[in-house]
C-alpha cells in the first residue's frame, strides 16, 4: 500500500482548471525529494510520455459516475525512485508542473487524521 493512506493527497495551493491548459501533453514534470536540506533525488518527465491519453482517463472516471461539482483526476508518472528508496520523515517532496505550478510538502510519520463513518 504505497499510494492511498490518510493525509496522502495533497492538492494545491491552487487549482488550475483543465481547460485553461493551452497543451497538456506538452507539460514538464520534475519531481525533488530533499533529505537533511540536500537535494537527494530529482528527476523529471512530460505529459508527453502518458501511456494513456487524458480523454481515455476522464471517459473511465465517468463511465459509472457524475461528479456535478467537479472531480479531480490523479494519474501516476514516471518519475519513481529506485526500488529501495523509501521517504522518511523530515524529508520534503516538491512537484513541480509547468503552468500549473509547485506543490511542496514535508514527509510526517504515522496517520494524519482518522477516518470515520460519522459527520
Amino acid at each position: 500500500q504505497a499510494k492511498v493512506y490518510a493525509g496522502c493527497c495533497a492538492l494545491g495551493p491552487g487549482i488550475t482548471p483543465a481547460w485553461e491548459v493551452s497543451d497538456p501533453y506538452n507539460l514538464t514534470i520534475r519531481l525533488t525529494i530533499e533529505r537533511n536540506k540536500q537535494v537527494y533525488w530529482e528527476w523529471d518527465t512530460s505529459t508527453r510520455e502518458l501511456k494513456r491519453r487524458f480523454e481515455e482517463l476522464v471517459s473511465y472516471l465517468f463511465l459509472e459516475n457524475d461528479f456535478p461539482d467537479g472531480v479531480f483526476l490523479c494519474t501516476g508518472t514516471a518519475l519513481v525512485p529506485e526500488k529501495q528508496f523509501t521517504l522518511q520523515p523530515g524529508d520534503v517532496v516538491q512537484i513541480r508542473v509547468d503552468q500549473l505550478g509547485s506543490l511542496r510538502n514535508p514527509v510526517v510519520r504515522g496517520k494524519v487524521g482518522k477516518a470515520s463513518s460519522n459527520p
